[in-house]
């Protein structure tokens, strides 16, 4: 862009601050409304909620959770307006039968790769295959 124009190169530089500004505040609400929070797992063939999925997202960038049959451990963060998980690992207790059909779908639609988002009060997670799985708030400990 020539910058011989002072009033036209000012006008750019607002509306590029403006915009940047804009992604940092829709970055820090999207961390604001998963930071502290718990999920579970909205998957009707698991009839124990005990046992659905859960995912907590820390508010120190750390990740928790239970894939229907194993602990789940590593970090999560918000880029771009996306979240993404990173450095994901697993129990590696054996899972046969309904647990581990969980377990393979919710690791489908839960990983590194996927994609991590908030709408309205639902957090949904849909893996790179196509994998989707979504997830209700709820209390801790739960």
């Amino acid at each position: 862009m020539p910058l011989g124009n002072p009033s036209r190169f000012a006008r750019w530089s607002v509306w590029t601050i403006g915009l940047a500004a804009s992604a940092c505040v829709a970055q820090s609400t999207l961390e604001a409304s998963l930071a502290g929070k718990h999920f579970v797992a909205s998957m009707s063939e698991v009839e124990d909620a005990k046992q659905r999925p859960r995912l907590e997202f820390v508010r120190d960038g750390r990740l928790a959770g239970y894939t229907g049959c194993n602990m789940l451990a590593g970090k999560w963060r918000v880029e771009g307006g996306a979240v993404r998980l990173e450095g994901l690992a697993a129990t590696k207790r054996g899972c046969l039968g309904p647990a581990g059909d969980v377990e393979k779908r919710f690791l489908a639609a839960v990983g590194s790769s996927s994609s991590i988002s908030l709408q309205g009060a639902t957090l949904v997670a849909q893996g790179p295959g196509g994998e989707r799985i979504a997830f209700a708030e709820s209390p801790p400990n739960r």
